[in-house]
């Protein structure tokens, strides 16, 4: 019995395991077969495309305690960022003034 040749990975491929996605519809399963080979792809290539494109687009999930120090890090950031556009505006009062009474 002849041995199976081993399968190489493509750049990204983190193993040669196949991935079996159970519960999809033979309708969407043939439109997404029509639409990949449309655009030249394969359907792995296709559904990695559309898979990575809908995470991109949704929500972040970070956990609660991750999501609190982002929030304080961005209050303390917009803090000393009013700060400074205080300090502008007051400096720009002032030379408007100054420009004023020249």
């Amino acid at each position: 019995m002849a041995k199976k040749a081993k399968r190489t990975l493509k750049p990204g491929m983190e193993s040669a395991s196949r991935w079996t996605v159970r519960g999809v519809a033979v309708p969407l399963q043939r439109a997404a077969s029509e639409t990949a080979r449309a655009e030249g792809k394969t359907l792995g290539q296709w559904l990695s495309e559309v898979v990575e494109a809908a995470l991109a687009d949704a929500p972040s999930r970070l956990p609660a305690a991750t999501a609190a120090g982002w929030r304080e890090a961005i209050e303390a950031r917009l803090e000393r960022l009013e700060g400074v556009v205080g300090i502008d505006a007051q400096r720009a009062a002032a030379e408007s003034t100054a420009a004023v009474a020249n």
